[in-house]
C-alpha cells in the first residue's frame, strides 16, 4: 500500500507532538499505534465482506467440505445482498432477506437458507 500524507490541524499535531515525546517514539509510531487500536476498535467499519466471508469459512472447520460449500453459498448470497441493500448482517435484516427470497425460492430451501444465515449473524454479532 503506498504511503499518504495526512494533514493534521494544528493542536492535533501540536498534542500528538507533546505525546511522543512523553512517550519516548516518534509521531509517526504513535499515529500508528492510535490508528491501529482505533481499526481493532472498529473493524466491522474497516473490514470488507469478502474478508469476512473468509473468517466465517475459517471458523467451520467442524464441518464436511460439502457442507461448508452449501453455508458459504447461502450466506455469501445473504452477504451479497445486504451490501447491496447497504445493511450490515443482523437478525432483523435477515428477516427482510427472507422475506425477499420467500417468494423466488421453495419453502424448505427458505428453511434452509433461514437456519444457515441465523448461525452466520450469531457469529457476525459475536465478532464484529
Amino acid at each position: 500500500m503506498s504511503k499518504r500524507n495526512i494533514i493534521l490541524n494544528e493542536n492535533l499535531a501540536e498534542k500528538l507532538s507533546i505525546a511522543s515525546k512523553r512517550l519516548g517514539i516518534d509521531v509517526d509510531t504513535l499515529v500508528n499505534r492510535v490508528l491501529d487500536e482505533w481499526v481493532k476498535n472498529n473493524k466491522k467499519l474497516v473490514v470488507s465482506f469478502d474478508d469476512v466471508l473468509n473468517e466465517y469459512e475459517a471458523s467451520l472447520s467442524g464441518y464436511s467440505d460439502k457442507t461448508k460449500k452449501t453455508k458459504i453459498r447461502v450466506v455469501k448470497g445473504f452477504v451479497e445482498w445486504c451490501e447491496a441493500n447497504g445493511f450490515e448482517p443482523s437478525e432483523e435484516v435477515l428477516e427482510k432477506y427472507v422475506s425477499d427470497i420467500s417468494s423466488k425460492y421453495s419453502q424448505s430451501y427458505v428453511q434452509h437458507a433461514r437456519s444457515a444465515i441465523k448461525d452466520f449473524v450469531n457469529w457476525y454479532k459475536e465478532r464484529f
